[in-house]
């Protein structure tokens, strides 16, 4: 078993097309479905729950590096930004697919991230962090 193992990590443009789909077909229902002032009202509430989105996805996007270190009691996972490594502690809520995990390290919304395929170098890198994550290797 490897004492330690890193990842670099990558902005999904998977993930981007997915959220800016899922933003679009919500102002469309908007639109299709409710009287024009209150329509005005809910797009003020989605400008800001936009900007709120984005300074989250900032937050995400400045995580570069993931990893792991054993100790002789149990792994110990870090997230590395720009300048800082900080440790994580996997909560419950995290979601394991096939071709995308889920991983949240506090109960707030925005302390989650959304790692796919294309995050990393390459499919079998996707691989390791996933065997490396849920104990196969």
């Amino acid at each position: 078993m490897p004492a330690s193992a890193e990842w670099s990590l990558v902005p999904s443009q998977q993930q981007r097309w997915l959220d800016a789909f899922a933003l679009l077909l919500f102002c469309v229902l908007l639109l299709a479905l409710l009287p024009w002032a209150l329509w005005l009202v809910i797009a003020l509430v989605v400008l800001v729950a936009k900007l709120v989105w984005a300074v989250r996805a900032r937050m995400a996007a400045n995580i570069r590096r993931i990893g792991y270190r054993d100790d002789h009691l149990a792994r110990q996972w870090w997230l590395q930004g720009a300048a800082d490594k900080r440790p994580v502690q996997w909560q419950a809520g995290s979601i394991r697919r096939q071709h995308c995990v889920v991983l949240r390290w506090s109960f707030w919304p925005w302390d989650r991230m959304v790692l796919r395929r294309d995050c990393f170098v390459s499919d079998d890198e996707f691989r390791r962090f996933r065997a490396a994550l849920y104990g196969a290797i």
